[in-house]
């Protein structure tokens, strides 16, 4: 039982220093200029479930956008196509959250924040761009 119980503080303030330094995560950096520009029409649809247009159609509509921060102040600013090809991977290729954030260069909680304004984005262009009633008038005929 004495191996339960440490007297030396030695060992404490080992652990104390373990457990307080910070933990610094890997991440991809320049995944969209180096890796995604060079993917060809083909491979960009494979991996992102899409037209490369659709995709820089979207990214241009969501920098026009209120939803697009110009100057965070407590991060450096993303371009809007790392905001719309992060979210569209983290949902076409259901990856985890941790996975996302590594592949494009950014924090947890960043990414967590690109996707949920580029979500609230989508769902506010989703009126102007889905319409139901076009299809059901075509289905009558």
């Amino acid at each position: 039982m004495s191996y339960l119980s440490s007297s030396d503080s030695g060992d404490d303030e080992l652990i104390y220093n373990i457990i307080k330094q910070p933990v610094i995560r890997p991440k991809i950096f320049n995944f969209i200029p180096k890796v995604v520009h060079s993917y060809s029409d083909k491979q960009f649809k494979a991996s992102f479930r899409m037209e490369r247009t659709t995709a820089y159609y979207i990214i241009k509509t969501f920098e026009d956008s209120t939803f697009f921060p110009q100057q965070h102040m407590y991060e450096p600013s993303q371009t809007s196509e790392n905001y719309i090809l992060s979210y569209i991977w983290f949902s076409a290729n259901k990856s985890c959250l941790r996975d996302v954030a590594e592949r494009f260069g950014n924090g947890l909680t960043t990414q967590f924040r690109i996707n949920d304004r580029v979500m609230y984005f989508l769902i506010e262009l989703s009126p102007k761009v889905i319409n139901f009633d076009e299809g059901i008038v075509n289905l009558a005929r």
